[in-house]
């Protein structure tokens, strides 16, 4: 399947979930949001952008709002 959008290199065509995360991956991962929360005083029901490439992550944002994929989890 293909999906085009004028000349944007990248779309959101979907989301799959849950997936399973290596133990290593997943406590960089909460450590990362961690930090988030402590240097901002996050607090409540949010959510977070990330991609993953193999062994690397980068957080995208973070959502002051529950996930649209919370239904996924």
């Amino acid at each position: 399947m293909t999906i085009e959008a004028g000349t944007l290199p990248f779309i959101h065509a979907g989301s799959l979930g849950p997936i399973e995360l290596p133990d290593d991956m997943a406590a960089r991962i909460v450590q990362a949001i961690e930090a988030i929360v402590w240097e901002t005083n996050l607090t409540g029901l949010n959510s977070i952008d990330f991609l993953l490439d193999d062994k690397a992550f980068s957080v995208l944002e973070i959502n002051t709002r529950p996930s649209s994929t919370m239904a996924l989890y």
